[in-house]
């Protein structure tokens, strides 16, 4: 069930509160996943052996590609 839809539901009194927060945490758990599979791209050996500035410059050009935010892992350091 979308989040819209049981939004509408529970207003309408059809679900109660319990089914409406298991909507939008199904909602957040596949915008987890999705941002989780989105990270592993820029994850791994490559992005550990870039330098702080090289990193950064990664996080622009993941935003001008379109973007809402980018991030790469931390270092060991960090």
């Amino acid at each position: 069930m979308t989040v819209g839809i049981a939004r509408t539901a529970y207003a309408a009194g059809r679900i109660g509160f319990v089914e409406l927060l298991d909507a939008q945490r199904t909602l957040l758990d596949a915008r987890l996943a999705a941002v989780e599979a989105l990270l592993s791209s820029v994850a791994g050996e490559a992005v550990r052996a870039l330098s702080m500035e090289e990193r950064m410059t990664v996080c622009n050009m993941s935003i001008e590609a379109g973007a809402r935010a980018g991030m790469v892992t931390k270092n060991a350091l960090a």
